[in-house]
């Protein structure tokens, strides 16, 4: 099972991994199936953005379209 602690743990872990390659920022889409997973993903989310080494912003989205229209809008 997936809970609320071993998000934090995998979100730690993924923002050290990071890395800002030539001061820019990259971001991630996450499609989800459900409210359970889109739940969790917004949990992920947030977890990842309070990190203060966090150089990845994270989109959480239902439909690909919509992932793929954020992805694309990034100047």
């Amino acid at each position: 099972e997936l809970t609320a602690v071993a998000l934090r743990n995998i979100g730690k872990v993924a923002s050290r991994t990071d890395q800002n390659q030539n001061g820019v920022n990259r971001r991630l889409a996450i499609i989800v199936s459900s409210d359970l997973a889109y739940g969790l993903a917004r949990m992920y989310e947030v977890i990842r953005s309070s990190s203060p080494d966090a150089n990845k912003e994270i989109g959480v989205f239902k439909k690909k379209r919509d992932a793929v229209e954020w992805l694309q809008s990034h100047n």
